[in-house]
């Protein structure tokens, strides 16, 4: 009844995610994966015309489900609640030691009949949500229901990625700033300071397009800003 669509972009968990999707105490029916597709809204329209089942869960590059995950959803797909476009499972990331994010087990059929409606580099998945809420299908949200972790053990670029996004999509950074002091303090780990200039980095550097999950223009940028760092 569920199929999974891994989307991921070379991240450092992957192998990790997709041993995760293989074994299942519930295995996933068919199981597609599509890596280093940009942007991701293409990788998202792609996938979507080759789901057959009638439920499919989203599993970015950087999910590790837990062995139950899928014994979980199910649950919940089974209730047949006829208004529900898909529902939103909560993710433990582990970087930042919050339960944060989702999962999506999205109802295929409806997600295959707007995905590409509208264009967006960023999250077609996001924009989909938004077509079928004004269709007057629902999105449940179980963020509560935690299904697997994020951001498990991420290496430098992937962390300089992250931060640097965030410094350039969300005007205030307060939340995250706090955090990661937070934890730089308790663990003295460097990755915690290299978030946190990431952030003042994205903020010299807003003529770029937040999440675009281009590797290669991504790696360039990573260079210049190791440059910058060490030329302070």
């Amino acid at each position: 009844m569920i199929d999974a669509m891994i989307i991921s972009v070379q991240e450092p968990q992957l192998k990790r995610c997709v041993e995760a999707v293989r074994n299942q105490t519930v295995p996933f029916d068919t199981t597609y994966h599509l890596d280093s597709i940009i942007p991701e809204s293409e990788a998202f329209k792609r996938g979507m015309k080759l789901v057959a089942g009638k439920w499919v869960m989203k599993i970015d590059g950087d999910m590790v489900l837990y062995p139950d995950a899928v014994e979980i959803v199910t649950a919940y797909v089974n209730r047949n609640d006829m208004g529900v476009c898909g529902y939103y499972f909560g993710l433990h990331d582990t970087f930042l030691d919050l339960n944060m994010g989702y999962c999506g087990v999205l109802r295929t059929n409806l997600y295959q009949s707007v995905a590409g409606e509208r264009r967006n580099r960023l999250s077609e998945e996001r924009k989909t949500i938004d077509i079928l809420r004004k269709k007057g299908w629902v999105a449940k949200k179980t963020l509560k229901v935690i299904v697997g972790t994020h951001f498990d053990k991420p290496d430098e670029f992937q962390v300089f990625r992250k931060f640097y996004c965030t410094g350039v999509r969300e005007n205030d950074n307060s939340f995250n700033l706090n955090r990661l002091n937070q934890l730089r303090e308790k663990t003295g780990d460097p990755l915690y300071s290299l978030a946190l200039d990431a952030i003042s980095f994205a903020k010299t550097k807003n003529r770029y397009y937040p999440g675009s999950r281009n590797i290669e223009f991504d790696r360039k940028l990573y260079e210049e800003f190791k440059h910058e760092n060490l030329s302070c």
